[in-house]
Parts: C-alpha cells; structure tokens; sequence
C-alpha cells in the first residue's frame, strides 16, 4: 500500500489559536515540496479540508464535513486505515525521511514524539502510522485529539529515531538542527517567522543555496560543483536539480550540453558518492557535443540514458518519441517505462 502523507487545513474559526490561523494553501504547497525532495519512496499527499481548494502540487483532497473544524479532527486521518505519516502544515522536512517512511510501510506501533514540555508522555505534533491504525479514529467521539492519541499507547519516536523529529521550541532553537529531519512547530514562533535562518530558507522556502556562501552541510552538494551536479538521496536533491535545469538554460547550448555530459559521467560512477570524492573524480567536460541528448548518450551506457536524463531532457524526449505531454500525475517511474517499452 502507497504511503500517505497526510495534513489538514481549514480557514480560521472561532476554534483557531491566533498562532494556527495563517495557514492557507502555500503552506500546503512548501509541506509537499518539502516531503518530495527528501522522500525517494512512492507516496500520495492528502490533505483534509474544510472546502475544495486549488494547488499547484499534486493533492488528493478529503473532505472535512464539520461547520467548524477544530484540532481534534487531526484525528480523522488515522481512519484510513492506512501507513501515513501525519504532520501539521507548520512542519519543515529537513533531511532524507526513506527510513520514517520504511517504518510505517514495515507495520508495528504507531509512534510519535515525546512532549518537548512533559518528558513522561507524547504529544502528536508528528505521527508516524502503519496499516491497520484504523480504529483509532473510528472510535474517536469529539474527544481532544491529543489525549485521544496517548490512550493507545503509541511508540516514542525519539528512542527509535533519536533527535531526527524534533520540535522547534523544544530543541532546535536551543540546540540547532543537529541531525533532525523533520522539524515541527507548535505555539508561537512558525517559519514565515524564522526566514533569515538558513535552513529555514532552504528547506521551507525553497531557496537554492548553492548561490548562498553558506549552506546545509547535510545536503551532499557544495556550491564548487559543476551547475547540475547532484547527489542523488541527499536533503532536497530534487528541487536543486529542477533548479541547476533552470541555470543552464542561460548558458550556450555548447556549455549545456558539455555540463550534462559531465554530470551524467558523474551519476554513472559516483551515484550518491560523498562530496569529496565527486570533487576528486570530476571529469573534464564533453568537447563540443552536437546537442545535450547526444552529450548524454556518450557520457552513460545506453541501458542507463533514461535514468542518467534529466527531468526536463527526459519530458521533451518523451514528447518527441510518444507524441504527447508528460501527464500531470506521471511519475519519472512511469516516463522512463513507457520509453523503454516504445524502443
């Protein structure tokens, strides 16, 4: 069964803190992108809402049926009986999460992290829920979500991850990021709050730090690497690829296509190598290839064009050999197979 992310939005109500009553639908926006660059697993993000809304970003949208929605209807999801991991829309997703998501796709109990305020009990700003959680919320009567969700006796996700999913208050602005990958918030102080942090910066808005001085160290990329060059599995890998696409398309097409020639060099025999040994293998670029596809097939086997291609590369090849666009939900999955099976 595909893992569901899953969150909630609903428009201000007499019920909202002052601190919750932001939200709207970019927030819904930066959480999927945050899950889909440091996610390698198949997921479908669902959202519950009090009224259909437009997005961007693939959403499967659940109805909310109450007038007013409160916080204890953060309970809802688990009815679906399937693995999830459950967040609030005030959530940054920091690093690589493959593991969490192994967790709720392998079964067991489900877990969420000790109380960053009362050591002694959880509190569910994250859940991280396998298969079969359904009757936690089937029998959930309008009770508070957070006290509804200790009575099942959940697994604490700080002994089995320790310091990866922490709260914001309750360690990282006291401590620092450390190895977290999931950083929640609750109360005051929420990330539109925290924008000349550069993490913040980076994981939840997005911003592309290779043109920073300063970055992540946890990302596997470094700003003296090739425009494109990067390191598969790393924090928000994606998003900087769909980005370093961006960049090249200032440059000659000379200057492309010998940079895809030398990243795809680099994918073939140094796939998620640490940094220091991309550095110490970068080859010397491609000496005037005819065009990038052309630069590609020469820098990777032939067996392996598809994966080596960038995502852009890989859509107008697409277009080119099947005759249609891309479809909006296809995955990368989906277009290298339907390739593969027109040779």
């Amino acid at each position: 069964m595909t893992l569901a992310i899953v969150s909630l939005l609903w428009d201000a109500n007499p019920h909202s803190q002052s601190f919750s009553s932001m939200y709207d639908e970019s927030w819904v926006e930066k959480l999927y992108l945050g899950f889909e660059r440091n996610l390698t697993r198949d997921f479908e993000f669902i959202l519950y809402t009090d009224r259909i809304r437009q997005f961007s970003v693939p959403v499967s949208q659940v109805a909310l049926r109450a007038i007013t929605p409160n916080y204890g209807h953060c309970i809802l999801p688990y009815s679906m009986g399937r693995p999830m991991i459950l967040v609030g829309l005030d959530t940054v997703v920091t690093g690589n999460i493959d593991h969490l998501a192994d967790y709720c796709l392998d079964g067991g109990r489900f877990a969420c992290p000790r109380d960053p305020n009362y050591a002694h009990q959880v509190c569910n700003g994250v859940a991280l829920v396998p298969e079969g959680m359904q009757h936690i919320g089937q029998q959930w009567a309008g009770q508070n979500d957070m006290d509804w969700v200790r009575k099942f006796d959940p697994a604490v996700i700080d002994d089995i991850f320790p310091e990866q999913v922490v709260s914001y208050k309750g360690h990282v602005k006291k401590h620092g990021l450390g190895d977290a990958r999931i950083v929640y918030f609750h109360g005051e102080e929420k990330p539109h709050q925290l924008g000349g942090l550069d993490w913040i910066a980076q994981h939840w808005n997005g911003e592309d730090m290779a043109e920073r001085q300063t970055m992540d160290p946890r990302s596997g990329n470094h700003p003296a690497l090739l425009p494109g060059e990067v390191v598969k599995g790393a924090s928000g890998w994606r998003d900087r690829e769909a980005k370093a696409e961006r960049r090249l398309q200032k440059k000659t097409d000379t200057e492309r296509a010998s940079i895809r020639a030398a990243r795809a060099g680099l994918k073939a025999s140094l796939e998620a190598a640490p940094i220091a040994a991309v550095m110490a293998k970068k080859p010397e670029p491609v000496e005037e290839p005819v065009d990038a596809v052309e630069a590609v097939e020469k820098a990777a086997p032939a067996a392996d064009l598809y994966s080596e291609m960038s995502w852009d590369d890989l859509r107008a090849f697409y277009e080119e050999i099947i005759g249609e666009k891309v479809g909006h939900r296809m995955k990368r999955a989906d277009v290298e197979a339907a390739l593969r099976e027109a040779e």
